[in-house]
């Protein structure tokens, strides 16, 4: 999947925000995640860009994945980045299919886990007899302050 995100969070968080994502969809381990820190050739950005934003790395890269998950820092502050609502944007609105999906990740409020609200449900929730009772029960710990 690709990962939108700020580098503004622990990274400890973003990697139990993209654990329990993996967990929650039932991806096979090893499950490659796109991130553009680790994708990107920081040192050359505007080679990355290519001629321009459509043209570019990250949008690229969303045309290959099977969706998009947004790891949210606990102040939101991901939505005041130009390129994580760009990413976003594309996610709901320009790759908007059945199977394209777009899920929020974050830290609980005791930062002792994290959890992630599902476009649709996930795979864990479809383990359950009741499987929308199941995601509301999941995301029941999503913080909304």
């Amino acid at each position: 999947g690709f990962v939108s995100h700020f580098w503004g969070e622990p990274v400890q968080h973003f990697i139990a925000c993209l654990t329990q994502h993996c967990h929650d969809r039932m991806l096979p381990e090893g499950s490659p995640y796109w991130v553009c820190a680790y994708a990107n050739n920081q040192w050359d950005i505007a080679a990355e860009m290519g001629s321009g934003v459509q043209d570019s790395s990250f949008r690229k890269a969303m045309d290959v994945v099977e969706g998009t998950v947004s790891v949210l820092d606990a102040k939101a502050q991901c939505w005041n980045r130009v390129w994580c609502c760009y990413e976003v944007w594309v996610s709901i609105v320009q790759m908007r299919t059945d199977s394209y999906k777009y899920d929020m990740y974050t830290t609980t409020k005791d930062k002792a886990g994290a959890v992630g609200i599902t476009d649709g449900c996930a795979a864990i929730d479809m383990e359950s007899e009741f499987h929308v009772d199941a995601k509301q029960k999941r995301q029941r710990a999503f913080p909304l302050e």
